[in-house]
């Protein structure tokens, strides 16, 4: 009998997600979860505690200096007690700035996701006790977790009951506010995401505008070397992903290239390095293959239920987590990097790019680096993305291709 009411898809998912962590529990050595607040590594908790002969162990990390509103510890508190796991926390902050210098050596390549330091610290942590650790990465991938698939399907629909003038009309009035009102204003930073969406312009999305989005990048880089820099180049492989999509709805091409891009060239790569480092093992339910293809079938308009973010997924959380977990809105596993740029890392920062990489061949552009700089110390404008990268790249040059330890060790 084919699948096709929303019962079915949800007791489908149920399944398929008991199947790939009860095959993932398979270990003859010590296994525990690493437990955020969110409800991808929540309802793989439950059902590894639920299936486990004696309780399991949880690991949660959370960052000094951050807002309550950010701090899943909590959220985490919350399904470790429901389970009675042996639950272990970590605070991380950066007076101590050692462990940057390691990773980066080890990354080999200028990698710039702040939050492989976080789970490094945390894999450490993990490791005294377990040699296997289950997560829950790949479940924002499957089940639309992050706010460019739902922009990407409310715009779809836009596009179909709004005429385009309307449309156009409506992201024009929002392409006037900078990025220092947007910042301050979520819900205009949304409204104009969707607006974008809406008027078809999905490759532009992946330009991201607080990284070195295209025109900024050209500007990067000392005149003789920015005719050099394509203006499409950063989204190239963007959008021969997204072409290899073929006709699906902009949703799902999304989802296809964040499978594709995102996943495997970010966030596992982050959690093998930082593992990788201690020699744990870490291992991902919903990167089963059959939970995935499974996804992949299920129509957008049931995976956004009644416009509701992640609402599949939710529904299947019911059987397993609190109300609170549930209703949550979706944190991050991200450090407070802004703050921590304006005070601890400062003067790693200035050294690494006024004395670093604005010497470095002739190659960048001072002024507006020393300007980012500026801004950033000032408050003025939030160039944390910007900063950090920057900042990885010349600590990837000095231990790689220079043969030195980063200037990390330089500002304990």
């Amino acid at each position: 009998k084919p699948l096709s009411t929303y019962p079915d898809y949800v007791e489908q998912v149920d399944e398929l997600l008991n199947t790939a962590v009860l095959s993932r529990m398979e270990s003859d050595v010590p296994m525990g979860v690493f437990l955020s607040g969110g409800i991808d590594s929540g309802i793989v908790a439950a059902i590894a505690a639920r299936n486990s002969g004696h309780p399991i162990k949880t690991f949660t990390v959370g960052f000094e200096g951050q807002s309550p509103d950010k701090d899943e510890r909590d959220l985490a508190r919350l399904v470790s007690d429901r389970y009675n796991t042996q639950h272990h926390e970590l605070m991380v902050d950066i007076s101590d700035h050692s462990d940057l210098t390691n990773i980066m050596k080890y990354m080999g390549e200028p990698f710039a996701d702040i939050s492989v330091l976080p789970f490094y610290k945390l894999s450490q942590l993990a490791r005294n006790e377990i040699s296997v650790a289950l997560t829950g990465d790949g479940g924002d991938e499957s089940f639309c977790g992050y706010y460019n698939v739902y922009s990407a399907y409310l715009g779809n629909l836009v596009n179909h009951w709004v005429p385009q003038n309307a449309r156009v009309g409506a992201y024009k009035i929002l392409s006037q506010f900078d990025q220092v009102v947007t910042g301050k204003f979520p819900l205009v930073r949304r409204l104009k995401t969707l607006m974008k969406y809406a008027n078809n312009s999905t490759i532009s999305l992946y330009d991201l505008p607080n990284w070195w989005y295209s025109n900024l990048r050209r500007q990067l880089y000392k005149a003789e070397w920015a005719n050099l820099v394509h203006s499409g180049g950063s989204t190239r492989i963007v959008d021969e992903q997204l072409r290899q999509a073929g006709t699906l709805e902009e949703a799902e091409k999304i989802i296809y290239t964040d499978l594709h891009l995102r996943l495997p060239g970010d966030y596992l790569t982050k959690s093998d390095i930082a593992s990788n480092m201690v020699a744990l093992e870490v291992r991902s339910p919903f990167l089963d293959q059959r939970l995935v293809e499974f996804a992949a079938s299920i129509p957008m308009s049931d995976k956004l239920r009644g416009y509701k973010h992640k609402a599949l997924l939710r529904d299947v959380a019911k059987k397993y987590l609190p109300t609170q977990s549930i209703k949550h809105k979706k944190i991050g596993f991200a450090p407070p990097l802004a703050d921590w740029l304006r005070g601890d890392l400062a003067p790693f920062v200035k050294e690494s790019i006024m004395e670093g990489l604005c010497n470095r061949e002739g190659l960048f552009n001072s002024t507006i680096m020393s300007t980012i700089v500026k801004e950033h110390m000032s408050g003025s404008r939030d160039h944390t993305q910007r900063l950090w990268s920057l900042v990885c790249l010349e600590g990837w040059w000095r231990s790689c291709l220079d043969g030195e330890s980063s200037v990390v060790e330089n500002h304990k």
